[in-house]
């Protein structure tokens, strides 16, 4: 739902990233307050048009009139714009100025414009050439995949490739003062490139050991082990890990939940049998070796 700001003059709205906010109840002592502020320029304007919609922008009050908590919550990146309450007894005291003028050079051939698209809220410098007419756009970042900005997937996969906590590390960015995704963002990227990535390069890795223990010859000698999520007979999920000794490489992983054997226990030997098939199908001869089962 959109909704603009009711002073004379003003567009903004909260799609337009601007914190709104609706005016007291008609019982309240600032009520009238609010209404002779809104008819200073609008002298049509009438308390019995109100809805639920009608809203003042952020641009109409003074920072003293916000919650100095709710700022400073806000500024530490612990609560968003939105959530940013006024201070009691706030009154709306900034009306709308006029429109700003030029103050270019007439003998300038260059006009520099900066154009909202309010959906995405992202700002793009358009230079034009008043001569020939070319036009440059400039980008703080090169934009990769269905148009998504290089620094923000980068930034995901750092995270991930390094093991940092996500909520931990995007928390951090943002105290800092720093502008960066979402958590949610990172999840999203994580699911769909990130962990894909992970398993084309290991699959890469894992076919180029194949091949190269299939060049070397002879039995292969095993060393396997079994990690859970969890120590004791709780866990959910069971990582089993098979090390060839001769090159000291992993050899294959499989990963067992608890709830495909009897009790997660049983993880260990499940991952045992499921990395001794994924051998023979490659057709390996196991010569020995030591896992745990």
């Amino acid at each position: 739902m959109v909704n603009s700001c009711v002073c004379f003059g003003c567009n903004n709205s909260n799609l337009s990233g601007h914190r709104v906010h609706r005016f007291p109840n008609k019982k309240h002592k600032d009520f009238h307050a609010w209404i002779r502020f809104v008819q200073a320029k609008r002298s049509n304007f009438a308390a019995s048009s109100l809805t639920r919609h009608t809203v003042v922008c952020e641009k109409h009050f003074t920072p003293d009139s916000y919650n100095q908590g709710d700022l400073m919550e806000f500024r530490m990146g612990f609560r968003r714009k939105e959530w940013v309450r006024l201070a009691n007894g706030a009154v709306p005291s900034v009306h709308a100025g006029p429109p700003a003028k030029s103050g270019g050079s007439e003998e300038s051939n260059v006009n520099v414009s900066t154009r909202r698209e309010s959906a995405r809220r992202k700002r793009e410098l358009c230079t034009a050439c008043g001569t020939c007419g070319n036009e440059r756009y400039w980008q703080n970042q090169e934009k990769v995949h269905r148009n998504m900005p290089a620094c923000n997937l980068l930034l995901s996969g750092a995270i991930h490739f390094s093991g940092c906590m996500a909520s931990q590390t995007i928390r951090m960015l943002k105290l800092f003062g720093l502008q960066c995704i979402s958590p949610g963002t990172f999840f999203c990227h994580q699911r769909y490139y990130s962990i894909p990535t992970i398993m084309q390069a290991w699959r890469n890795e894992q076919r180029g050991i194949i091949r190269e223990l299939k060049e070397t010859g002879g039995g292969l000698i095993l060393s396997g082990d079994c990690r859970s999520d969890s120590p004791g007979h709780c866990a959910k999920y069971g990582s089993y890990s098979l090390i060839e000794d001769r090159i000291n490489k992993v050899l294959d992983v499989q990963l067992v939940q608890s709830s495909e054997v009897p009790s997660s226990s049983w993880c260990e030997l499940e991952g045992l049998k499921r990395s001794m098939q994924f051998l023979m199908d490659q057709d390996m001869q196991v010569a020995g070796g030591q896992v745990g089962t």
